[in-house]
């Protein structure tokens, strides 16, 4: 790893066999970088972190746009359905049904009748 490689560097530059004190120096030197990565690795975590809750909450506002453009297609999808429906046989039988129960001629002229109220009405 990186921190045995800077020991071996350290030893291997230190200008006496005998020397304790560059010993001391590069220990002390190696558990500076200890902190230093430790500090910087929870810097990292904490970065993180707040990534991926921003991310989190960006993943939930996109699912949250998925499903209503799914509805919105779906509604669409139900309207175009209705809309290409034949209606016309299910009118035919309707106005059949309430002419064989002589429902259908007054309720004709009921329609005209008010019909002509509100041109009446109109002038």
């Amino acid at each position: 790893s990186a921190r045995i490689e800077k020991l071996e560097k350290a030893i291997a530059s230190s200008t006496s066999p005998g020397d304790d004190s560059s010993m001391e120096c590069t220990t002390i030197s190696l558990k500076d970088d200890e902190a230093f990565e430790t500090m910087l690795a929870e810097k990292n975590a904490v970065r993180l972190q707040d990534q991926l809750e921003f991310e989190m909450a960006a993943l939930g506002d996109y699912d949250q746009h998925l499903k209503e453009v799914e509805q919105k297609f779906q509604l669409w999808k139900n309207e175009n359905i209705r809309r290409r429906h034949n209606y016309i046989p299910f009118v035919v039988s309707m106005l059949k049904i309430l002419a064989k129960r002589k429902r259908l001629e007054p309720m004709v002229q009921n329609a005209v009748k008010k019909k002509q109220e509100r041109h009446n009405a109109a002038k």
